[in-house]
């Protein structure tokens, strides 16, 4: 492995104490089969693997993590820290009285309630159809059932294969040619018309006896903003208006993934017109009033380092489909994760969300946010690291194709793979999120289906570093640039096959 000429040019370059690292690292890095996500933090200078949870908490959260000590803080059932998070979460989206306008589950973290949302959308989804839809004799064709998306994130899509849904993503067409604007993150209004008119949702007014099962279900729409899997760009209210109108004319429910809901709204207030007078939080709920619900995780804007939410909006279209969905989700997160105002976050934690949600809806840190991320991609992009622009709310992403341009460097290479892996040498952790991350294998064929993007993402954690710290990853996929002829291809030897194979797979390195 030693052998690989662009480990001697890179060890060439250090200092002593550099190479002392670089020999570490290395011995880390095969034996963490050269994944990021099975490399030891400890060693890293400059994490950038995700935004998620890794920022710090501010010294107010970090007193109010003292408050869930209180007995009022950590009793089993109602405490006062859950009340203090559903006002706040009432307040921020503007959702009025908790069990009667709305409600509120909280989670551990987004992807629970994702898992959760799903399986019982899945199991309400099989009583309806078992009742309105499939013939009592066979044969029959089961239906396909789809849940549509500007672009589910990873954990998201496999949530939604887990409980036996198709995830199908229709980014807006810009993306298919490179011409990208600020609002490039959104829906395309017209395929998802498309896909509507020809389904069925499954619920009992909406198939006579004795038709035939349809083609296709479309429980729901989720729209994700901003769209992670595509730059982190946000989207418009004109496209969350218009998606949410396509939904409400074919009667199926609407929802946001709202992780990062507060940055999405500052992209509003700052380039869509008609927005600029208008507070954050007024766009919050602007984005808020089109959909039946959303999930979050509170790790993004809520500044936490846990955490996660389901909201039902009541009265909704979902709720008037499946109007028991709220039991059934809280009998899961009874049997599953304690109480359900608890759903396994410290009281401590609820109490630094709230103030968390507060301080994330504010332009002077919304400001200093964004600007932070716009400031390392232009880093980049001066040191001639070719980057995805305009750049969004949370990261900059490096654009893997044009990276190795003139390097022969194949899709089935894995070139963004091999990219993360040697900047952990550096020191640097990235994701991949490209022709390994989002493409599939087929075990029979032994071929691979890639993905519409190929992308290396530099997530920025929240108040996590100042400019000057960001640096070092910059000098280090520079000189990576310079050098992409060297950059060997990575080689899966184990996990090609797996749901989120990213996060498990082990490769090895060689020369091309």
């Amino acid at each position: 492995m030693h052998k690989l000429p662009i480990f001697a040019r890179i060890k060439e370059t250090m200092g002593v104490m550099d190479k002392f690292l670089f020999e570490v690292r290395i011995q880390a890095a095969q034996d963490a089969g050269w994944n990021v996500f099975r490399f030891p933090a400890s060693y890293i200078a400059v994490d950038l693997l995700s935004d998620s949870g890794t920022g710090p908490l501010s010294p107010k959260q970090i007193a109010l993590l003292a408050r869930g000590n209180e007995q009022v803080n950590c009793a089993y059932g109602m405490r006062d820290s859950f009340l203090t998070l559903q006002e706040a979460v009432a307040d921020i989206f503007g959702l009025g009285v908790p069990e009667k306008d709305f409600y509120f589950f909280p989670f551990p973290q987004g992807r629970a309630a994702e898992s959760v949302f799903f399986e019982t959308l899945r199991k309400e989804l099989t009583e309806d159809m078992a009742r309105t839809i499939y013939p009592t004799e066979p044969p029959f064709r089961p239906p396909q059932i789809s849940i549509i998306s500007n672009s589910h994130f990873d954990t998201t899509r496999a949530n939604i294969e887990l409980a036996g849904f198709e995830a199908h993503d229709l980014p807006i067409p810009k993306w298919a040619h490179g011409e990208n604007d600020v609002f490039s993150g959104g829906i395309d209004t017209s395929q998802l018309k498309f896909l509507l008119h020809g389904s069925r949702y499954g619920c009992p007014a909406d198939n006579e006896v004795g038709d035939p099962p349809p083609v296709s279900i479309i429980p729901a729409v989720f729209m994700t903003i901003t769209n992670n899997t595509r730059g982190g760009l946000p989207v418009s209210m004109e496209n969350i208006r218009a998606t949410s109108e396509l939904c409400r004319e074919y009667e199926v429910p609407f929802f946001l993934d709202a992780a990062r809901f507060a940055e999405n709204a500052y992209f509003i207030k700052k380039y869509e017109e008609g927005y600029a007078e208008k507070s954050i939080r007024e766009i919050v709920r602007e984005m808020i009033s089109h959909c039946d619900g959303f999930l979050i995780s509170f790790k993004k804007d809520g500044l936490s380092h846990t955490g996660g939410g389901l909201v039902l909006k009541n009265p909704s279209l979902f709720l008037s489909r499946y109007p028991h969905f709220p039991d059934a989700v809280r009998t899961r997160l009874i049997t599953t994760m304690s109480n359900d105002t608890q759903g396994a976050i410290p009281g401590g934690y609820q109490l630094a969300i709230s103030e968390g949600l507060y301080t994330a809806t504010t332009m002077e840190y919304l400001e200093a946010r964004v600007s932070q991320v716009a400031r390392f991609g232009k880093m980049l992009k001066n040191a001639g690291v070719p980057v995805l622009e305009p750049f969004g709310g949370h990261a900059v992403y490096v654009d893997t194709n044009r990276f190795f341009d003139g390097a022969v460097m194949k899709l089935t290479d894995f070139g963004g793979v091999s990219l993360t892996a040697i900047l952990l040498l550096y020191g640097v952790r990235a994701c991949e999120l490209g022709a390994f991350a989002f493409g599939k294998h087929d075990k029979e064929k032994n071929t691979e289906t890639p993905p519409l993007f190929n992308y290396v993402r530099l997530a920025i954690p929240r108040r996590g570093y100042a400019d000057e710290e960001l640096v070092p990853a910059v000098d280090a996929l520079k000189t990576l640039h310079e050098l992409r002829l060297f950059v060997p291809r990575a080689v899966p030897v184990y996990g090609r096959d797996l749901p989120l194979r990213h996060m498990k797979a082990r490769f090895e390195l060689e020369p091309r």
